[in-house]
């Protein structure tokens, strides 16, 4: 029977998964959110004001090479984007921004790179290849009062075809 979804929709849905179990596990010091899997941009609008946003977003296949007549092994890449709406509570009394509030966010966006270097296998034979943090703190949002970070986690994903 051949699989119902894209083999890069079950990357990011597994990565959604592994993310969110480690902020259940407390892996992210400080930090409680749900990460959800979504098509949207990041250019796209926060959806809370002052509440942490993780999105996960499928991007690619970085390549898909014939294993043998039964199989693929897919190369897939996900980002994860960590967004901040600065509130009244994470800025000083001369009104900017608190250095040690986009710390804890640069922190933040290091460990979720960190978390596939550590746990590399997700479920279904979904393994981590390679990371990059694409961003930190990135100087147009933080004019406008947000945080914006990413992260960019490829993956090997073989599968198994029907022939």
């Amino acid at each position: 029977m051949p699989a119902i979804d894209a083999r890069l929709v079950e990357v990011a849905e597994a990565a959604t998964a592994q993310i969110n179990a480690a902020v259940e596990d407390g892996y992210f010091v400080g930090h409680q959110f749900k990460a959800k899997r979504t098509w949207a941009s990041w250019k796209s609008e926060i959806t809370s004001n002052t509440c942490l946003q993780v999105d996960v977003r499928a991007m690619r296949y970085d390549t898909s090479e014939l294993d043998d007549r039964g199989s693929i092994d897919y190369q897939c890449s996900i980002e994860i984007y960590i967004r901040k709406e600065f509130g009244e509570e994470d800025r000083g009394q001369d009104r900017e921004i608190r250095t040690e509030v986009v710390d804890k966010l640069v922190r933040l966006t290091e460990q979720l790179h960190e978390l596939f270097v550590e746990n590399p296998e997700t479920d279904d034979d979904i393994i981590w290849n390679d990371s990059k943090v694409l961003a930190v703190a990135d100087p147009d949002h933080m004019a406008r009062g947000q945080y914006f970070g990413a992260v960019r986690v490829m993956f090997d994903a073989p599968r198994e075809i029907d022939s």
